[in-house]
């Protein structure tokens, strides 16, 4: 992987993933002063549309990746460390993305919602996993 590809990976994950969670924290954690707003935090649809407009920023990052990394090590069998975890992100990316564009054009409740805890869940694995898998192939 070119290290232009990985510093734009880590840096578009780091930007969605921050911006998820403390949107996440502002969403169910905080509570209004004003009984009438529906906002939690005045910075809350800020920080909303920041997450939306970085998004496509990191599917075009895994999608530079795509063929000179994930393609490459799943074609050479590639046994090391980091194969799990890689293996996971590839099956919990699609889940994310697609949960979030699903989310935002859900024309009912229940879809909603469905879809709501499908990105919540799938974002927060993919952290996670993403931070696992970026520590086993430092420690290589």
């Amino acid at each position: 992987m070119l290290r232009s590809n990985r510093i734009f990976l880590h840096a578009t994950n780091a930007a969605i993933s921050i911006s998820g969670v403390i949107y996440f924290g502002m969403l169910y954690f905080l509570e209004s002063d004003d009984e009438f707003s529906i906002l939690n935090h005045p910075y809350q649809d800020t920080v909303r549309n920041w997450h939306i407009i970085l998004a496509p920023f990191l599917v075009f990052a895994v999608a530079l990746i795509f063929n000179n990394h994930i393609v490459l090590k799943i074609k050479s069998h590639y046994s090391g460390r980091g194969r799990t975890t890689g293996l996971l992100m590839c099956v919990l990316f699609p889940v994310m993305v697609l949960s979030a564009y699903l989310l935002q054009i859900a024309s009912n409740d229940s879809m909603r919602t469905t879809f709501l805890y499908a990105h919540n869940l799938s974002s927060f694995l993919w952290i996670f996993v993403y931070l696992v898998h970026q520590a086993r192939m430092m420690r290589q």
